[in-house]
């Protein structure tokens, strides 16, 4: 179980990136809620498969997403017709 989720979950997770990245390109500031679920769950995967390199790069996107969602937020941005 345990080797599946190590090797199958950082597909899964490409996934995901690649889906808030294209809900941000059409201005959706869910996209950046998506990004942080992802990182929540890159979290969990670098944990379990003791890849310790990706904390970095994971606390830095988890940060940048949350400042953007933020700002989107308090501007009011959405899509755009």
């Amino acid at each position: 179980m345990r080797e599946t989720f190590v090797y199958g979950m950082p597909w899964v997770l490409s996934l995901i990136g690649c889906i808030m990245i294209w809900q941000v390109g059409n201005f959706k500031k869910f996209g950046w809620i998506v990004g942080l679920v992802a990182q929540v769950l890159w979290f969990i995967w670098i944990i379990a498969s003791e890849q310790y390199g990706f904390l970095p790069q994971n606390f830095l996107l988890a940060a940048l997403y949350a400042k953007n969602f933020w700002q989107w937020h308090k501007s009011g941005l959405e899509a755009v017709k």
